[in-house]
């Protein structure tokens, strides 16, 4: 990112580029830009010790849930899980939300839980 430039603001600015790839109808980039931009540079944030803002959270969320949302919508059941269960992990405030959308894909698709 830009040096100086706060973690909410680039997550912000990252995922509204996903937000428009996704308009535009490319959603395999704008999955891309979620993942890879938003969700796994939050991951990494807090990991190094960063402390994580509620703004920067609240991107987290957005970015993992769309990009849950792009794999629903592709039937790829598995990733989808693989990405909420992230959420549930980071222990951010929609985990619980994300704990029940893990329960009814799982009761809707019997997926095979998955470990790791």
């Amino acid at each position: 990112g830009l040096p100086g430039t706060s973690l909410d603001l680039l997550l912000q600015a990252e995922y509204k580029i996903g937000r428009c790839l996704e308009k535009l109808g490319n959603v395999d980039d704008a999955f891309e830009q979620y993942y890879a931009m938003v969700v796994c540079v939050y991951l990494d944030a807090r990991l190094k010790g960063e402390a994580m803002s509620e703004a920067a959270e609240v991107w987290f969320t957005r970015a993992a849930f769309d990009a849950a949302a792009i794999m629903e919508s592709q039937g790829n059941w598995r990733s989808a899980l693989r990405i909420l269960q992230r959420v549930v992990d980071a222990g951010v405030r929609a985990a619980g939300d994300a704990q029940k959308r893990i329960e009814k894909i799982r009761s809707e698709h019997w997926v095979i839980p998955l470990k790791g």
